[in-house]
């Protein structure tokens, strides 16, 4: 299936590339108004210490954030030269508010070997007796397209692994259950969308398409039985 990875990519360079300017100017603002009010004035009085210490947090605080979006900047940059990830497995977990400002976030994660009785089980989809199997896919758009092999066959010579900062995020182990555990090798945490969230179980049968670095969410194609339904994320950024 063809889709466009590039758009995503595209936007989060531009914007981090335009807060990283914004944030630098800001913070060069800020030092210079810190250096002259350390700076003694002969024919003055003697500079504010409180004056002079608030602007120099705020000139480092304006720093971290130029830091922040630099770093933005390079990881979208990785990523144009980098090919999507295809991720065969199932979604482990559902979670809301955790992580780049709240949204809604699905963990996905090998197959489990066994269901686990505590979690929730997805409703079944499977069309009726004598109806043709399900299958919506949209349009082919993009520049990216499957090979038309199987899930399987598309991840070998992928290496797919949690980066370091998700490998320390702390997840909810259920839904209302209060109990909060750490991603698992070989877990990934992601971000979609409404419609998406909504749309996936925990326990479904997925593949998700994903860029390796910014790991931003381009479609997951969910399986069911006799059926599959191809869901895109519309998030940009």
């Amino acid at each position: 299936m063809a889709f466009r990875y590039l758009p995503p990519i595209l936007a989060t360079l531009a914007a981090s590339l335009c807060l990283t300017l914004l944030f630098g100017f800001f913070t060069m603002l800020t030092l210079q108004t810190t250096l002259a009010l350390v700076t003694p004035d002969p024919a003055g009085s003697e500079p504010s210490i409180l004056a002079s210490a608030a602007c120099g947090l705020l000139t480092l605080a304006l720093l971290a954030g130029a830091g922040y979006f630099v770093y933005s900047t390079i990881v979208a940059a990785r990523d144009l030269v980098a090919q999507p990830v295809y991720f065969d497995g199932t979604v482990h977990l559902k979670h809301n508010g955790r992580g780049r400002g709240g949204g809604n976030w699905v963990v996905i994660g090998p197959p489990q070997s066994a269901p686990d009785p505590a979690r929730p089980v997805a409703p079944s989809l499977a069309p009726t007796a004598g109806s043709e199997p399900l299958v919506r896919e949209p349009a082919e758009r993009g520049f990216v397209s499957g090979k038309g092999e199987s899930f399987g066959a598309q991840l070998q010579g992928v290496q797919v692994e949690s980066r370091a900062d998700d490998a320390e995020l702390v997840l909810p182990d259920l839904p209302g259950s209060g109990a909060w555990r750490r991603l698992v090798p070989g877990e990934v945490n992601l971000r979609v969308d409404k419609h998406m969230f909504e749309a996936l179980m925990t326990g479904d049968d997925i593949q998700a398409v994903y860029s390796p670095h910014l790991q931003h969410v381009y479609y997951m194609r969910k399986r069911m039985e006799g059926s599959t339904v191809v869901l895109r994320n519309t998030i940009l950024i």
